[in-house]
């Protein structure tokens, strides 16, 4: 290039010829300031723009005029671009971040954000509110320091919850819903979700959402409340009404009226299924409250099964079922359970067998058992459980399609029967394939832990 001042600003690129052509005059040739700009330059060899990085100083007389400009021009382009790039990357990050503090103040649920050592360092609005006065002193301790919570059965404080989504790295939901004593003594519940914020596989922190839930605990206690007590309101008029069909039963027997006794049989029916539902929802409603208490002694199995097959003795009668295999069950093997809660759960599943079952079929009850544990397995050869839908078959209120709109039922037996099973330290499981029959399996302690 021509070399004097203007070949130079001739290689200047024309977006910054202006701003070079002023910082020469003024800073340059004016106040005769060393040289030290970065800018960019148009190559004549093949017309590429790149950025430079400029060094110099004038060259003055003895009579104080400017002679001369000495100095460098250094190749920056990589490194100015990837400034450039960062300087970019900087602004986007920041305003996903305030984006990002936006939507979590405009959550309506209360929400805590951490850092990879469970470190708080921000909360939402909710968050506060639920703190109160303690919201100002919660950045930089953790959650469990700020959140006075516990169980709401155990009082336990959840430290398994904190723990795991730390370690596991996976969002995770406590055992149960939680208490927060917000002011000392004025407790509501919560409910809510941990997740791990992960870049690749690194953990960096942790996102809390917590829910308050009272209102919802304080909805489910009365219509549970309810339940219970119009569930006992029903229980005496309807045990009165089973003491009279028997006695017009016995009647109509001693005239051999046929239609009289089938007439009087049917109102028998209907009224045992009622005491069933409503001994299923009393059931029901005392575990949901945890008010689900046992009186425990020692009984000998074989016993507790010979109950529940007189008491649904009726179906078993009706639709000609044969009951085998109880003759296989030892007279000396006893079990330390709640005589009539058991009694309940086998005669729900046996109702269930004869239930889905033909007229004619047979249900095997068997009994195996260990020195610590026992396991009662009830089979039948009846319709079976849809494969896709068994994963809700202790659901309450739940019934498989292939029996809803045709046989009677609630759909609280067997979320009632894992109720009372889990509340005896017990497992109750099923193996089934439809048309083919199930086989439920129900295992209990021995002996249950009592102090």
């Amino acid at each position: 290039y021509i070399r004097s001042i203007q070949g130079w600003l001739d290689l200047v690129a024309p977006e910054d010829k202006e701003m070079m052509k002023k910082y020469l005059q003024e800073n340059i040739l004016g106040k005769r300031m060393p040289f030290n700009k970065q800018y960019r330059i148009k190559r004549q060899s093949d017309g590429k723009v790149r950025w430079v990085q400029g060094l110099g100083k004038v060259g003055v007389s003895k009579k104080g005029k400017v002679i001369s400009l000495i100095g460098t021009i250094q190749d920056i382009n990589e490194q100015k671009l990837t400034e450039i790039k960062m300087r970019e990357l900087n602004q986007e990050i920041s305003a996903e971040k305030q984006k990002m503090e936006a939507i979590l103040k405009g959550i309506g649920d209360a929400v805590l954000v951490t850092d990879e050592k469970n470190k708080i360092i921000m909360a939402n609005d909710v968050m506060k509110k639920f703190l109160g006065k303690e919201a100002k002193k919660i950045k930089g301790k953790t959650i469990a320091e700020v959140m006075p919570l516990c169980y709401e059965t155990t009082t336990k404080k959840p430290f398994d919850i904190f723990k795991k989504v730390l370690e596991m790295k996976t969002p995770q939901m406590p055992a149960e819903v939680m208490l927060l004593d917000k002011m000392g003594n004025n407790k509501i519940y919560i409910d809510g979700v941990g997740s791990p914020v992960m870049i690749g596989e690194k953990l960096i922190g942790t996102v809390w959402i917590f829910r308050d839930v009272t209102k919802q605990k304080e909805t489910d206690k009365m219509k549970t409340d309810f339940i219970s007590l119009a569930s006992h309101q029903l229980r005496t008029p309807l045990t009165g009404i089973k003491w009279f069909v028997e006695l017009l039963e016995q009647l109509a027997q001693k005239k051999e009226e046929k239609r009289e006794l089938e007439y009087v049989q049917k109102i028998g029916v209907s009224n045992e299924r009622m005491i069933s539902l409503v001994n299923d929802l009393i059931t029901s409603s005392k575990s949901e409250s945890g008010n689900l208490m046992k009186d425990v002694g020692k009984f000998r199995i074989k016993d507790l099964i010979q109950q529940a097959i007189d008491q649904q003795g009726r179906i078993f009668s009706d639709k000609k079922i044969e009951i085998i295999g109880l003759d296989t069950v030892s007279e000396k093997d006893e079990v330390e359970v709640d005589a009539i809660q058991i009694t309940q759960v086998i005669g729900n599943l046996l109702n269930n067998a004869a239930n889905y079952s033909g007229v004619g079929s047979k249900i095997d009850i068997r009994v195996e058992t260990t020195d610590k544990k026992m396991k009662i397995v009830i089979k039948d050869q009846g319709l079976g459980i849809p494969k896709s839908q068994q994963e809700k078959m202790f659901n309450k209120f739940f019934r498989a399609d292939n029996v809803a709109k045709t046989i009677p039922g609630s759909g609280l037996g067997l979320y009632v029967a894992k109720s009372i099973i889990e509340n005896h330290r017990g497992k109750i499981w099923f193996e089934s394939e439809e048309n083919k029959g199930t086989t439920f399996f129900i295992e209990l302690p021995k002996q249950q832990n009592q102090k």
